[in-house]
């Protein structure tokens, strides 16, 4: 009897990723390290990404289809602001159940347009195929000057970590109505609009790209955890963050006390923010803030890069310890909307 291989469900998301890195060959600009990939193209360095979203892990059930359109969109887009790339196009392959009505299927394709017009693409292509499972496959195109394309790989020893606005409220939210938390209406529609209308930093993310003043930059879509981590490896450097530093929101504080977690263990686990995070030198600080509070949100600095290396160190009470893997893992981790009490909630 031949002997039995590891199957997907014991590598998990991450491991699965550095299979495809490592058994693949391109000639693309750090190769399959960032959030787009990054093809040198008559002058400038167009940006290619794609993203999955399934009903039972990505779009809570209880969503419109005008915003399961913008959700996706949103996410799809966001790997084009981690570059400080402008949008052009968007595709969708659509895995459609049988039994989906029409009026789902246009609402959902006029949010896609909608939205991705917003951000200054277009909806230039796709497939549809029959699913049992409600699918959206999506790959995004965008561009940006070669002297102007933000990498994970930049990151430099006495930088600073910084973060746009608050971190954890998608997780927050989501704890929020999973476990039918007694919250205030303020938080519960604070918190809902975090779970279904989050948006790409585009412009943001450009005017850090134009600015010239970012070493390094990655979405939050995967969780503060690891973004933090992929950085680390990218530019094979030590990142300290400190706990005390991490911004989260009022609301989501609630959440952490009515769960009796700590507000870092809220912030840093898995996602569904695209806020950006950054790596830049402290000379640059006030600049970066200026370009943020300019779009009405807030920037701030959660850490630093302390030398050579790939590690992650947390800083709580004064004491440095290697931060825990907590972000969201597909196969490792129970998909999020697979509960059937989800199907059934009022909201």
């Amino acid at each position: 009897m031949g002997k039995i291989g590891l199957k997907a469900k014991d590598l998990g998301e991450w491991k699965i990723i550095d299979i495809i890195r490592k058994n693949t060959k391109t000639s693309t600009k750090d190769h399959l390290t960032d959030d787009c990939a990054v093809i040198d193209f008559k002058g400038v360095y167009l940006l290619a990404t794609s993203d999955m979203g399934f009903e039972k892990s990505d779009f809570p059930p209880f969503a419109t289809p005008e915003q399961v359109g913008k959700i996706f969109i949103s996410m799809t887009l966001s790997d084009i602001a981690a570059m400080g790339g402008k949008p052009i196009g968007v595709l969708t392959a659509l895995g459609i159940p049988e039994d989906m009505e029409k009026n789902y299927i246009e609402r959902l394709v006029k949010s896609f347009d909608k939205n991705a017009r917003k951000f200054g693409a277009e909806i230039v292509g796709g497939d549809v195929n029959d699913s049992e499972i409600f699918t959206i496959c999506g790959s995004a195109i965008g561009y940006c000057e070669k002297d102007k394309c933000l990498l994970r790989s930049g990151a430099k020893i006495g930088d600073y970590i910084g973060v746009v606005d608050y971190v954890g409220d998608y997780v927050a939210a989501y704890n929020a109505f999973d476990k039918n938390l007694e919250l205030d209406s303020a938080s519960k529609r604070y918190l809902l609009r975090k779970l279904l209308e989050a948006e790409p930093q585009i412009e943001i993310g450009i005017e850090f790209a134009e600015s010239k003043s970012v070493n390094s930059c990655i979405d939050l879509n995967d969780g503060l955890e690891r973004g933090l981590k992929e950085i680390a490896i990218a530019s094979k450097k030590d990142l300290l963050v400190y706990e005390d530093k991490i911004p989260i929101s009022k609301s989501a504080k609630k959440v952490a006390e009515k769960l009796r977690c700590s507000y870092s263990d809220m912030s840093l686990g898995f996602s569904g923010d695209l806020n950006l995070l950054v790596t830049f030198p402290k000379k640059y600080l006030k600049k970066l803030s200026d370009i943020v509070t300019s779009y009405g949100k807030d920037f701030f600095v959660i850490g630093e890069v302390i030398g050579n290396g790939n590690n992650v160190y947390i800083s709580k009470n004064n004491k440095k310890e290697i931060l825990k893997k907590s972000s969201y893992e597909h196969y490792k981790t129970k998909q999020l909307y697979s509960d059937p009490k989800w199907k059934n909630m009022e909201i």
